[in-house]
């Protein structure tokens, strides 16, 4: 009996000791007057490519102070400080900017194992990390203050088959306008009414998701979305799209 229970720990062990991630990062979100927060990637063929409680840990969103940022990752809906996953493909970064910094930097820390890159659909860029220790970037002046941008980095980009402009407006979903492909993702995505007048918030982004159930409010009304290939409102828009929003 005694060596059968032996045998059984030793089974155990030879079992964990096969469960190794096969690679990992730390990525650290800096603003420029000093504020951090950092999020952990974990490749790891024993995980889910979705939110597993108790394995990936959901971040804390909340900011104490005039510096404070946040950064996370997305295990489907759910924000995670720790993701633990068997796929990173289109893994999508979300990061809330603080309220007094338009610039801030990306530092990549303790990278192991397998292929991890980070694109930045503003600037259609790709950071391999195996090769670069950092990443420096902006946000528009509009986007300083605590404000949450979800649509602009992803871990290990596939861009979607077509290289078309797509919009889908979902009625379903409480009026939602899901953007794919969008070709000028340095440039705005601004609505309008029928006078002319702004609506809602500005956007951009290669893939975005327009939540338009609270500026679309006048059932039956004809609005316009203009998509502008850079961030002067004044040029002319490449495209246009006219919705009209449900009850």
């Amino acid at each position: 009996m005694k060596k059968m229970f032996i045998s059984v720990i030793a089974l155990a062990m030879g079992v964990t000791a096969m469960a190794t991630s096969s690679a990992y990062v730390q990525i650290k979100l800096t603003g420029e007057t000093g504020g951090s927060s950092k999020l952990f990637l974990t490749v790891d063929d024993e995980h889910l490519s979705t939110f597993e409680s108790g394995v990936d840990i959901e971040k804390m969103m909340s900011q104490a102070n005039s510096k404070s940022v946040l950064l996370y990752g997305f295990q489907g809906t759910t924000p995670c400080e720790d993701v633990v996953t068997n796929d990173l493909t289109n893994l999508q970064i979300g990061f809330n900017t603080n309220t007094v910094d338009a610039n801030y930097t990306l530092t990549f820390i303790d990278k192991e194992g397998g292929s991890i890159k980070l694109f930045d659909k503003k600037t259609s860029t790709t950071i391999d990390l195996d090769t670069e220790t950092s990443y420096a970037f902006s946000v528009a002046p509009e986007l300083v203050g605590q404000k949450a941008i979800t649509d602009r980095f992803v871990v290990n980009y596939v861009p979607a088959p077509s290289t078309e402009l797509e919009a889908c407006f979902n009625k379903d979903a409480k009026n939602l306008l899901k953007i794919s492909n969008n070709p000028w993702s340095e440039g705005k995505i601004v609505i309008f009414d029928k006078t002319g007048a702004q609506v809602g918030d500005i956007h951009e982004g290669t893939e975005t998701d327009i939540d338009l159930s609270a500026p679309l409010t006048t059932a039956g009304e004809r609005y316009i979305v203009k998509f502008f290939p850079t961030s002067d409102l004044s040029g002319t828009p490449k495209r246009q799209l006219v919705i009209v929003p449900v009850p």
